[in-house]
C-alpha cells in the first residue's frame, strides 16, 4: 500500500506531547474551544428511534412520523449510515431529501439527531482507495460490509473531512435539529493491523519513548532478544504467533495507540462540525463502555455520552444479570462532570418468551442511573441488507406489536418523570475504578474468562450492587472525596501517583476493595520487584506469595471457601497468604490451605484494605463479604429491600428521588418506612408495599 507520511504524521502529532526525555507521558489534547447546551435535555427526556428515511420511499414517512407521535417520540437519529446518499460521487452533496426528512419530523414536533455518517465506508471511496480499510490476521478487510477503518489513513481523514464540512454547512443552522451524533458505535472491530498504521504506530511509539533505549528498556526488550537498534524494526503486535505470547509493553502501548488514533479521528470531526452549529450538543453511541476507547478521554470534546444498551432483558435474565447494564450507566454518567448521558440504542420488542413490560422496565433502569434519554433501534425492520427483519418498534407490517401499549406507557410517563426529577444528580458513596489500561490488556488476552478483567469488573460490581447503594464508575483521574468504599479490582497496572493518592484515601479514612496482583505492575505493564499485593502490600497488612495459584483444570473439588458459617466453591484461583497484622474475614478449606485465609481485612490509618485471595463460581461470595464489610464500617442500605429489587435515588438540594425496581417477575413486599409521595399518582405511600413483577416506582420526600 501507498503512504502519505505527512499525513500520518499530522495525525498523530496534532494529540500528542511529550515534555519529559526519560518517562515521556502522553498527552491527548482532545478539549473543545466551545461546548453544547446539555440543558435541553433537563427535564425533557429524550424518547427517540433510529430512524432510516433513505431505506423508505418519502410517502412513507409522514405515516411513520405521525405514528412516532403517537406514542410520546419526541427525537429521531438519522444519517449514520446515509454516506452513499448525501455523497453518491466524490464531492457531489445530496441533502435535499434529508431536509425534508427533517421538516416532515419537525411537522409532527420531533426534533433530529443528526449522525456523520462515516461508520460506512462508500464503495466508490474504496475502490479509488483501498488503503482506507484495515486489517486482522486473515488480511485487508474486504469492502461489502461496514466498519474496519483505518483511522490513520489520509485519504479517509480527508473524506471524512468533507463529508463532515459539507453537512456541517448545510445543516449546522437547521432548528430542528438539537445535536450531532459522531461516527456509529466507534472502535469496533478491536484489530487495526495494516502498513499505514504500523508506520503511525512507530511515529506515536518514538514520540512517546524519544529513543529506542527507553523503548527496549520499558519493554524488558532482553528478554528473547527483542531489543531494536531501528524503528522501522518495530512492527504491531503480531497477530500469527509461531511460539508464546507477545511482549506485553507491545502489546499495551498497541491498544493506547489504537485508542488515541480513533479519538483523534473522531477529534476532527468534532473540530469541523462545532463553528457550524452553534449550541447543539455532540456525542456519541459507544457500543458498550468496555470496548476499545478510553471513554473517559473522550470527555473532553463530547457534550456528554451515549452508548448500545443490547444487555440482558429484563424477564429473560436472572435478577443479577440485569445489573450489567448498571455499570455501563454509572461509567457514562461519571465520565462527564455534568452527569448527563443517553441511551443511545435499546431494543423496542421483548423476546417472545418474555413479558412486554422488559420494555418498560429496561427504561426505567435506564432513568434509575442517571439517563437524560433512551432512544431505541430502531423504527422499522429493514426489508433488506445485513440487518433485515430487525425486531423493530413496528412489525414488518407497520403495525406496532406486542410492545405497543409499554411504548404508549413510556411516552406518557417518562417526560412526567423527567420534569419532576429536573436539575437532579446521583450522589454516591461507593465507587469502582474501572482502567481502560488494565482492560486492554487483561480484557481480551486473559486465556480464561473469569480473570478477564470485564468480567471481575462486573462480578465486584454486581456484588456491590447488594449493599443497595448508589455506585459510581470512576477512572483514576477523579477525586476520590466522599466515597466511603472504592473497589479497584485486578488494577494490576497503576502509575506511582495513583498508588500514592489511593493510600492517601485510605488513610483518611476510605476503605479499599483489591485482589490478585492488584499495584503488581507499572504503566509499562512490567511487573515490580514486588509480591502481590504489590505497592498495597504493607497497608493490607498481608501479602500473597507469588506461586502457581491457579487451580483451572485441576480437580479440587474437596477445596472450598469458609465466610461465616457459609461455604462456596473458588473458580479459577486460590492465593496462599500471610498475614502481617491483617485480620482474616474468611478461610479455605481443603489440603494445602486448610484453615489458610481467603479474605482479609487491615486498618490502614483511619481506613481499611479489603483484600480478596481468590473468586468464586456464585456470586453470592461477593454480596456476603461486601455486606460484612458494610457492617463494619457501618454502610447502611438506603432502603431495606429484597436482595432482587433495585433501589436507586437521585436528588436535587430540596428533594431526594427513591427508585424501587422489581427485577423479577414475581411482586416483591417490603416496607416504606416513611411517608413518600408516589411522583406519578401523587399519592402518599408508607408502611408495607407490594410492588408488582418487572415493575418500578419513583417516590420522593423533601429534604
Amino acid at each position: 500500500m501507498k503512504m502519505k507520511l505527512l499525513g500520518i504524521i499530522s495525525v498523530v502529532f496534532l494529540f500528542f506531547s511529550c515534555n519529559n526525555k526519560k518517562y515521556c507521558e502522553i498527552k491527548t489534547d482532545l478539549r473543545s474551544n466551545s461546548k453544547g447546551d446539555i440543558l435541553v435535555l433537563d427535564g425533557n427526556y429524550m424518547l427517540g428511534v433510529a430512524y432510516y428515511p433513505e431505506q423508505w420511499d418519502s410517502s412513507r414517512w409522514s405515516a411513520d412520523f405521525e405514528k412516532m407521535k403517537s406514542i410520546g417520540i419526541n427525537t429521531v437519529r438519522m444519517g449514520e449510515f446515509a454516506w452513499s446518499r448525501f455523497e453518491s460521487k466524490k464531492g457531489k452533496f445530496e441533502f435535499a431529501w434529508m431536509d425534508k426528512a427533517i421538516q416532515k419530523a419537525a411537522q409532527y414536533g420531533i426534533k433530529t439527531v443528526l449522525c456523520t455518517p462515516t461508520s460506512s465506508i462508500v464503495p466508490w471511496l474504496v475502490k479509488e482507495h483501498p488503503e482506507v480499510l484495515s486489517g486482522d490476521i486473515e488480511g485487508q478487510y474486504d469492502q461489502g460490509v461496514r466498519k474496519g477503518h483505518n483511522t490513520n489513513c489520509q485519504a479517509l481523514i480527508e473524506a471524512n473531512n468533507r463529508i463532515v464540512k459539507a453537512m456541517a454547512e448545510h445543516f449546522g443552522t437547521n432548528p430542528n435539529i438539537i445535536g450531532w451524533q459522531l461516527d456509529n458505535e466507534p472502535g469496533y472491530p478491536f484489530t487495526m493491523y495494516d502498513e499505514i498504521s504500523e508506520q503511525a504506530f512507530r511515529i506515536w511509539l518514538k514520540t512517546k519513548y524519544q529513543t529506542l533505549d527507553s523503548l527496549n528498556k520499558c519493554w524488558v526488550g532482553s528478554l528473547w532478544s527483542l531489543e531494536y537498534t531501528s524503528w522501522d524494526e518495530i512492527h504491531l503486535p503480531p497477530l500469527n504467533k509461531a511460539d508464546g505470547s507477545s511482549n506485553p509493553g507491545q502489546v499495551i502501548d498497541s491498544r493506547r495507540f489504537f485508542s488515541d488514533s480513533f479519538l483523534s479521528y473522531l477529534k476532527r470531526q468534532e473540530e469541523i462540525l462545532r463553528p457550524k452549529i452553534g449550541n447543539r450538543f455532540v456525542f456519541t453511541n459507544w457500543p458498550n463502555t468496555f470496548w476499545s476507547m478510553d471513554i473517559f478521554k473522550a470527555s473532553d470534546m463530547l457534550d456528554f455520552h451515549g452508548w448500545d444498551n443490547y444487555s440482558a432483558h429484563p424477564g429473560v435474565a436472572d435478577f443479577r444479570e440485569l445489573y450489567g447494564a448498571g455499570i455501563h450507566h454509572d461509567l457514562c454518567r461519571r465520565a462527564n462532570s455534568s452527569q448527563v448521558f443517553i441511551i443511545s440504542e435499546q431494543p423496542a420488542q421483548s423476546p417472545a418468551c418474555a413479558s412486554s413490560k422488559g420494555v418498560w422496565l429496561r427504561t426505567m433502569i435506564d432513568l434509575a442511573h442517571g439517563a437524560y434519554g433512551t432512544l431505541f433501534f430502531e423504527w422499522r425492520p429493514p426489508l433488506g441488507g445485513a440487518e433485515q427483519g430487525y425486531a423493530s418498534a413496528l412489525q414488518p407490517d407497520g403495525s406496532f406489536g406486542s410492545s405497543q401499549n409499554m411504548l404508549i406507557k413510556i411516552g406518557n410517563d417518562l417526560p412526567k418523570l423527567a420534569q419532576a426529577l429536573k436539575g437532579s444528580k446521583t450522589i454516591a458513596d461507593i465507587a469502582m475504578i474501572y482502567s481502560y489500561d488494565n482492560q486492554w490488556y487483561q480484557g481480551w488476552w486473559m486465556g480464561n474468562s473469569k480473570q478477564a478483567y470485564d468480567n471481575i469488573s462486573c462480578e465486584y460490581y454486581i456484588g456491590l450492587k447488594s449493599l443497595k447503594r448508589n455506585i459510581d464508575v470512576i477512572s483514576e483521574k477523579h477525586s476520590f472525596n466522599g466515597y466511603k468504599i472504592i473497589a479497584a479490582p485486578a488494577l494490576q497496572m497503576l502509575s506511582d501517583s495513583l498508588a500514592q493518592k489511593l493510600l492517601t484515601y485510605v488513610n483518611h479514612g476510605g476503605t479499599l476493595i483489591i485482589n490478585q496482583r492488584t499495584g503488581t505492575k507499572d504503566l509499562f505493564n512490567r511487573f515490580r520487584e514486588l509480591s502481590s499485593p504489590g505497592v498495597f502490600a504493607k497497608a493490607a497488612g498481608m501479602q500473597a506469595e507469588w506461586v502457581e495459584n491457579s487451580i483451572i483444570g485441576r480437580n479440587l473439588k474437596n477445596f472450598k471457601i469458609k465466610v461465616d458459617n457459609q461455604t462456596f466453591e473458588p473458580a479459577s484461583y486460590m492465593d496462599l497468604i500471610k498475614l502481617d497484622g491483617a485480620e482474616p474475614l474468611s478461610s479455605f478449606s481443603g489440603g494445602e490451605l486448610e484453615g489458610k485465609p481467603a479474605v482479609t481485612i487491615h486498618k490502614f490509618g483511619n481506613g481499611f484494605i479489603l483484600y480478596i485471595g481468590t473468586d468464586t463460581t456464585t456470586p453470592e461470595f461477593y454480596e456476603k463479604v461486601f455486606n460484612i464489610l458494610a457492617n463494619r464500617i457501618k454502610i447502611e442500605p438506603l432502603a431495606d429491600v429484597p436482595l432482587d429489587v433495585e433501589v436507586t435515588t437521585r436528588q436535587t438540594s430540596s428533594q431526594i428521588f427513591y427508585f424501587f425496581i422489581n427485577l423479577t417477575d414475581a411482586p416483591r413486599n417490603f416496607q416504606i418506612k416513611e411517608p413518600l409521595i408516589d411522583v406519578l399518582t401523587g399519592k402518599t405511600v408508607s408502611g408495607k408495599f407490594e410492588l408488582d413483577g418487572l415493575e418500578a416506582v419513583v417516590l420522593k420526600k423533601m429534604l
